[in-house]
C-alpha cells in the first residue's frame, strides 16, 4: 500500500500577523525552521509521496525550505469557507492507498510522528489533544494530523461542514473540530449545538470517540505569537 503525506501550509497566517517577519510554517524553533523540521521528520517514514501546499503567491517563500518535496499550489479564486483548510487538498488525496494530512504550523514532537505514521488501521483516524495540555502549558485542545484510507466519509463530511458554514449555521466553530464531530456521527443543528459538543460545558475538553488518537506532550500548534512564547517558555523549564 502506498502513502501520500500532506502538510498543509495554505492558511492566510492572519492570527500570526507576521510574527519575527516570516508565516508561521516557517518561524524558526529551536534552532530550526519548522516546516524543514516537519519534512526532516516525515522522510523518516519514507512516504511514497510527499507534498506541501501552499498558496500560490506564497510559493517562492516556501521553496527554500521544502527539500526538493513537491509543492501544490492554490489559487483561491472564490470566497472559501473554514472547512477548505482541509478540502483544499483533495485533489491529492491517495485514492489507492494511504494519506496522512499534517498541519503545518504544527510542532511534532518524535513520538507524535511515530504514532501518526505507524498507524495502519483502515479506519480514519484524527491525531489531536481533546483539551488543555498537562504538559505544554496550552489552554485549549488541538487537531494535528489525519490518517485515511477510503477518502470518501473525510470528503463527504468535510462539504458538509462546507455547507454548515455557507448557511450560517457555523460561523466561529473551529473547522477541524466541527469536522471532527461530524466524522463521529453528530449532527450539528446550531452554532450552540456545536459549542456544547466541542466542551463548553466540561471545562473546555471535548468528549472524544474512538476515532480520536490523543496526543499530549509538546506538540502544539501555533496560531498567534503567544503560542510560541508560552511553548517556548514551558520547554525552557523542561
Amino acid at each position: 500500500m502506498t502513502t501520500t503525506c500532506i502538510v498543509l501550509c495554505a492558511g492566510d497566517n492572519v492570527r500570526w500577523n507576521n510574527h519575527t517577519g516570516v508565516r508561521k510554517h516557517l518561524v524558526e524553533i529551536e534552532g530550526e525552521v519548522l516546516l524543514a523540521r516537519t519534512l526532516k521528520q516525515v522522510e523518516a517514514y519514507r512516504p511514497d509521496r510527499t507534498l506541501v501546499v501552499v498558496r500560490e503567491e506564497d510559493a517562492p517563500l516556501y521553496e527554500p525550505y521544502c527539500q526538493g518535496k513537491e509543492i501544490y499550489r492554490l489559487n483561491f479564486e472564490s470566497p472559501t469557507t473554514e472547512a477548505w483548510k482541509y478540502l483544499s487538498s483533495q485533489k491529492i488525496w491517495n485514492t489507492q492507498g494511504r494519506t496522512v494530512s499534517l498541519l503545518g504550523d504544527v510542532w511534532f514532537s518524535e513520538e507524535a510522528m511515530k504514532q501518526i505514521f505507524t498507524y495502519s488501521e483502515k479506519d480514519w483516524r484524527v491525531f489531536g489533544r481533546s483539551g488543555p495540555s498537562r504538559v505544554n502549558g496550552c489552554p485549549w485542545g488541538e487537531i494535528f494530523a489525519h490518517s485515511f484510507e477510503d477518502p470518501t466519509e473525510h470528503q463527504s463530511n468535510l462539504l458538509k461542514l462546507d455547507q454548515l458554514y455557507r448557511n450560517e449555521i457555523l460561523c466561529a466553530s473551529p473547522a477541524g473540530w466541527a469536522h471532527y464531530l461530524l466524522m463521529e456521527g453528530n449532527d450539528i443543528k446550531s452554532r450552540q449545538k456545536a459549542l456544547d459538543l466541542l466542551g463548553s460545558k466540561n471545562n473546555g475538553r471535548v468528549q472524544v470517540g474512538p476515532r480520536f488518537k490523543e496526543i499530549d506532550d509538546f506538540t502544539d500548534d501555533f496560531d498567534y505569537p503567544d503560542d510560541l512564547t508560552r511553548w517556548n517558555s514551558m520547554r525552557q523549564k523542561n
